[in-house]
């Protein structure tokens, strides 16, 4: 986790974790002046080098609980410096192992991940979403 930063509506927390004693939680209450129509995000992974490798994967755990209007987004930047959504992942009420393919982005000097959440306003909650032991496999 030496290299994960947040901004926006995330902090690291130890109420809640896969393993270990800490997760990133983006936490949104229903009754935050700000928790309506808002998108968190956070650069869990800021860079890392995929060059020379012919396969990469994204793993990581992750808990949640939400709205029917809210949406949820994992995010790729690469060399381009352009953001590309790699899914659409909806948390599960107990935590869940999650793995994304990161080959098409081998080669590039520069792979930023991005975790993105919109809590829209007018369903039943706010919105909660911890994620959990991060880890990028490159061979």
């Amino acid at each position: 986790t030496s290299n994960w930063g947040s901004s926006g509506f995330w902090s690291r927390t130890n109420t809640t974790a896969a393993s270990g004693s800490y997760s990133y939680d983006g936490n949104w209450g229903g009754n935050l002046a700000t928790g309506c129509n808002v998108t968190g995000r956070t650069w869990m992974i800021p860079s890392v080098n995929l060059r020379g490798y012919t396969h990469a994967t994204l793993a990581f755990d992750d808990v949640g609980t939400y709205g029917s209007l809210d949406s949820f987004g994992l995010w790729v930047k690469d060399d381009t410096g352009v953001w590309t959504n790699l899914a659409a992942p909806w948390p599960a009420s107990v935590w869940a192992h999650r793995t994304y393919d990161l080959t098409p982005y081998i080669n590039n000097l520069s792979v930023s991940i991005e975790f993105s959440f919109y809590n829209g306003c007018g369903d039943c909650c706010g919105a909660d979403w911890d994620i959990d032991n991060v880890l990028i496999t490159a061979k």
